[in-house]
């Protein structure tokens, strides 16, 4: 145990390489789960989706207010299809999805600036918006 101690002390540089990436890696998931829990509570969820004509339509809706609506979406692969969005508590889900896998029903809720839930097969996107968002910073 002492030969170990004494090579370690003779070395010039007691770390290996390994022992730089662990520690190089759990700096970085500490630094990224503080900015995460940092990010501001979002005030507009803005959903963007295709439309029976396959036109592109943008709509915001408050977090703040309570609501259930239905989305009738144009899809290729499964034609014209409902997504049922919820928005409660300051935050948004879907909870009902015509398409099969169900991914944008399993991503679960929404409600901090620049979450997001993507539907794939009906091009749906929710977005969580307001103040401090990255998108203004980014021209």
């Amino acid at each position: 145990m002492n030969n170990k101690i004494e090579c370690i002390r003779k070395a010039k540089f007691p770390f290996k390489l390994w022992d730089l990436s662990v520690y190089a890696a759990l700096i970085v998931a500490v630094v990224f789960l503080i900015v995460s829990l940092r990010s501001p509570k979002g005030g507009t969820l803005e959903i963007a989706y295709y439309d029976k004509q396959n036109m592109r339509q943008v709509r915001e809706y408050d977090l703040n207010k309570d609501a259930e609506f239905d989305l009738f979406a144009l899809s290729d692969i499964y034609g014209e299809g409902r997504l049922t969005v919820v928005v409660r508590g300051g935050e948004a889900w879907v909870e009902e999805s015509g398409c099969h896998n169900q991914i944008c029903v399993r991503m679960g809720r929404i409600g901090r600036v620049g979450q997001q839930i993507v539907c794939s097969p009906y091009r749906v996107v929710l977005r969580v918006t307001g103040a401090g968002d990255i998108s203004e910073v980014i021209i």
